[in-house]
């Protein structure tokens, strides 16, 4: 054991590299990820245009396939994405927005009744119902958005391992 170390590096050392031929789609790929940016037709040259955008630009997809199993997704801006990593992606983004629509849904609420409130010592009463009625409406809404996102967090620990959604 004390010798490993030493044995590992003579065998890095002494051994030969395989000399292998690099396939022209992966190479033409290389060439994408090194641009950063690129065409939208260098892509094209490595795959088809696929029905998804990609989740950190909005910009298209490709489908880029390397063998029968494996299916990649790259946009021409250098994003890339296994399938697994797309659909997590696409997850991420979806559960950030319905936070964010919670937050401004919540936000709406409060102005609401704090304009119903206002319109009320005004003697508007007319209006003041009028918002009122729109923060229950919204209350409504903030329930529902809340119970879909107390599922997707029981989804998220499950998926991990933790725990059966209930």
């Amino acid at each position: 054991l004390e010798k490993m170390g030493e044995i590992i590096y003579k065998i890095v050392e002494n051994a030969e590299p395989e000399k292998n031929e690099i396939q022209p789609d992966v190479l033409k790929e290389a060439r994408i990820v090194e641009n950063m940016v690129t065409s939208i037709a260098a892509v094209l040259e490595i795959g088809e245009r696929a029905l998804y955008a990609c989740p950190d630009c909005g910009g298209n997809l490709w489908n880029i396939t390397v063998d029968h199993a494996t299916k990649r997704y790259r946009c021409h801006i250098g994003h890339s994405y296994t399938e697994k990593d797309l659909l997590l992606k696409q997850h991420e983004s979806i559960e950030s927005t319905l936070w964010i629509a919670l937050r401004m849904m919540e936000e709406r609420k409060m102005l609401l009744i704090k304009m119903s409130h206002q319109e009320t010592q005004r003697g508007f009463i007319r209006l003041a119902a009028s918002h009122k009625k729109g923060s229950d409406n919204l209350e409504v809404h903030i329930n529902k958005l809340k119970d879909l996102l107390s599922i997707t967090q029981k989804e998220k620990v499950y998926n991990e391992g933790n725990e059966k959604p209930g």
